[in-house]
């Protein structure tokens, strides 16, 4: 378990990767339910007021119900603006108010102002093109309502977080976070082929939205992303060793990363894989794009990886599997890219 000086400082670390810009905000405003702004409160006359924010009888409290899930990412937010026994909507309460978050760079965001709602409610929709960077904004948005009570000229604020330190899904987004040392593919099932040997002619990794081919030579060290890197695998001999995994294509040749066949158990690749250590520059990545070539090459059909999974370590000896990097029933005869 964290300790909250860890999570603390896993949190700052998710905002300096990821980015959130506090100078922009989508809001919804004074019971607009169909618009979204993408534009900041205007002037200095505008913006809410720190002090005296709070709102006297009232409670804004925001719980994550969804982090990111599926294939676009999306995760789900929802906020209620707690009455002591009072059912009035916010446009019976003030002249003005507008609900708001500080944006995130490449995340999108949906506000929903749900009207039907006993207590005033609305519902902040999250997707992106990574699942760290949808927890990053999830994590890091203060969520805010601002209002201008009836008879006042004062603007004022109250926020909220939308998660917890305990949250199971939120430690688990912690974890994608972080740089690792050791970074291990590790195929799990193979198919399309004859002979039960996998091939693998081209590997690239993701980091912070852009993709890294590796620069692997024969004695197994390189860089990736300028960064020095030894492999190991499973299998590496002559005439289809390891390094190129990395440079088949440019080579014309694949990594033959062993047999799907253990213990007399066809198609059991579990003891398949390759490992990259990063030496003394820890990566943080977040998808992987694997090329298992052409499946007609000869001497016969290939066999390609259709199920893997992603395991890292700090020390090569304990390994945890990354969330969301469990590959099933997949494609990879072509350059196919795997995010989580």
């Amino acid at each position: 378990m964290l300790s909250g000086g860890k999570q603390f400082l896993l949190i700052s670390l998710l905002l300096q990767v990821f980015g959130t810009g506090c100078d922009q905000s989508n809001s919804i405003s004074s019971g607009n339910q169909s618009t979204i702004s993408q534009n900041p409160l205007q002037g200095k006359s505008d913006r809410p007021s720190d002090d005296d924010g709070g709102l006297p009888g009232y409670s804004l409290t925001c719980n994550t119900v969804q982090w990111p899930r599926g294939e676009n990412f999306e995760g789900q937010t929802d906020c209620r603006l707690a009455a002591d026994k009072k059912k009035a909507k916010l446009k019976d309460r003030f002249d003005f108010y507008e609900w708001g978050f500080p944006q995130t760079e490449g995340v999108n965001v949906a506000i929903k102002e749900l009207a039907a709602s006993a207590n005033d409610h609305v519902s902040y929709q999250f997707s992106g093109d990574s699942r760290a960077k949808v927890n990053a904004a999830i994590a890091g948005a203060a969520f805010t309502l601002s209002y201008q009570k009836k008879g006042e000229n004062k603007k004022r604020s109250v926020s909220a977080k939308g998660f917890k330190a305990n949250d199971p899904e939120f430690k688990e987004s912690l974890q994608l976070l972080k740089p690792y040392r050791y970074f291990k593919l590790v195929l799990d099932s193979a198919s399309n082929g004859d002979d039960k040997g996998v091939w693998i002619e081209d590997i690239r990794l993701r980091s912070n939205q852009t993709w890294h081919k590796g620069f692997i030579n024969p004695d197994n060290r390189g860089t990736i992303d300028g960064r020095n890197v030894r492999i190991s695998g499973s299998e590496d001999s002559d005439p289809d060793p390891l390094y190129t995994a990395f440079r088949g294509i440019e080579l014309g040749n694949a990594w033959s990363a062993g047999a799907c066949e253990l213990n007399g158990i066809e198609n059991d690749c579990e003891s398949v894989f390759l490992t990259i250590d990063f030496l003394g520059t820890p990566m943080v990545i977040d998808g992987i794009q694997i090329n298992a070539g052409d499946t007609a090459f000869e001497p016969g059909p290939r066999w390609s990886v259709d199920a893997f999974h992603i395991k890292v370590s700090d020390d090569g000896v304990a390994w945890r599997v990354i969330p969301g990097s469990i590959f099933e029933g997949v494609d990879t005869n072509d350059l196919t890219s795997f995010v989580w």
